[in-house]
């Protein structure tokens, strides 16, 4: 009987605690006299428009530059682990191209990563458009924040966006002297180094802002002569590229202003290790290149070459990872009342050689090797309407 009449006091006596927690004021979380409350405001231009993120009717997601660092995001490849219904991954797997965007939005995307494929989401930096894949793996530096717009924004944004695009705004110059640097440390003699300055001109007239990023680090793979065991040739999956943008920010008068910006981005490194984990000799096409070349030179393909570890390779192939990209914008904003106009004139280039030994092994079996140009010259010229 005692049993019976404590139990339900003790329910009551819980569930009167639980609703007065939910009743209590928000906690104090810096300091007896401030609250923390609402949600911060973020600015962003998915309608060609500067709007409130909280207030733009479209699928849309938002990361700020803090918002980046504080996630540890140092390229593009990072954000579709922190954005739903976005993939965001670099080609180098299976082309041995590190910087080549193979990117999807709710499933729709282009993985072929050559010059000659156009993307399914649109990717722009700036207001400016980029046309390929390659490259597309680009160092998030100096950003402001990155707009991920979902569904088809071909009325906005033009061709090639069924499944959405990408912004990324850069930080622009401003009239205060400012700077940051930061870098990185680890294994293998990883030293990531970035940093920013903001030079400050004529007040109200001119600024002007640079930027860089190095990322240095020794090969993780090993690559072995098979009859020796001993290391041949370059090791695969370094890393060694650097990174530069600047932008001078002119406004000769209160309606005009004329944004100037330079990048350039230059990689000299290998091409991740391929490993065999596993070889299939009859659900290819061994059989074939056994029988016709591997068998009557000597050198067949088969078990022999199964990877010893996880980071070693047998292959001799091209493994070259090189790239050489830049561009030049000038974006000139001019108010006219309830009427802004914008051009955007942009010019950009690209090469890239990149190749991957497919096979793992020192035989000729399969193997890529890419080498390929690409310039654009682009001009876009808007109107936006302010009722």
């Amino acid at each position: 009987m005692f049993g019976t009449t404590v139990f339900p006091n003790r329910a009551l006596w819980m569930i009167g605690t639980a609703c007065a927690a939910l009743l209590a004021p928000p906690a104090l979380a810096q300091g007896a006299d401030t609250v923390v409350e609402g949600i911060a405001e973020i600015t962003v231009t998915a309608q060609r428009r500067a709007t409130n993120l909280q207030e733009t009717p479209i699928s849309i997601s938002a990361l700020t530059g803090d918002a980046l660092d504080q996630r540890g995001m140092a390229d593009v490849a990072a954000i579709g682990a922190a954005t739903p219904n976005l993939s965001t991954t670099s080609g180098g797997a299976g082309s041995g191209g590190t910087s080549n965007l193979q990117l999807y939005i709710r499933g729709i995307g282009q993985f072929d990563f050559l010059a000659s494929s156009d993307p399914g989401v649109g990717v722009y930096i700036d207001g400016v458009y980029y046309a390929r894949a390659l490259g597309g793996v680009f160092d998030l530096l100096d950003i402001e924040r990155v707009e991920i717009l979902r569904g088809p924004q071909g009325t906005l944004f033009g061709k090639n966006a069924l499944g959405g695009a990408l912004q990324f705004i850069t930080a622009k110059p401003n009239n205060d002297f400012s700077g940051t640097i930061e870098g990185t440390f680890g294994r293998y003699d990883r030293l990531n180094l970035r940093g920013a300055v903001n030079l400050p001109i004529a007040e109200d007239k001119a600024a002007a802002r640079v930027a860089f990023s190095s990322k240095t680090a020794d090969a993780y793979g090993r690559r072995l002569d098979l009859v020796t065991g001993q290391s041949i040739g370059r090791s695969p999956g370094d890393q060694n590229s650097f990174t530069f943008r600047g932008s001078l920010d002119l406004k000769p008068s209160e309606r005009v202003d004329v944004l100037l910006s330079y990048d350039k981005t230059r990689e000299r490194q290998e091409s991740p290790p391929v490993v065999n984990a596993f070889i299939d000799t009859v659900n290819s096409a061994a059989p074939l290149w056994n029988a016709l070349v591997g068998g009557p030179a000597g050198m067949p393909w088969d078990q022999r070459y199964l990877s010893p570890d996880p980071d070693t390779i047998y292959g001799t192939g091209l493994s070259d990872n090189k790239l050489d990209a830049w561009g030049a914008s000038a974006i000139v904003s001019v108010d006219l009342d309830i009427v802004e106009f914008k051009s955007i004139t942009a010019f950009r280039k690209i090469f890239s050689l990149f190749g991957v030994d497919q096979d793992g092994s020192p035989v000729d079996y399969a193997s890529t090797r890419n080498r390929d140009h690409q310039r654009q010259f682009s001009e876009e010229a808007q109107f936006s309407v302010t009722l």
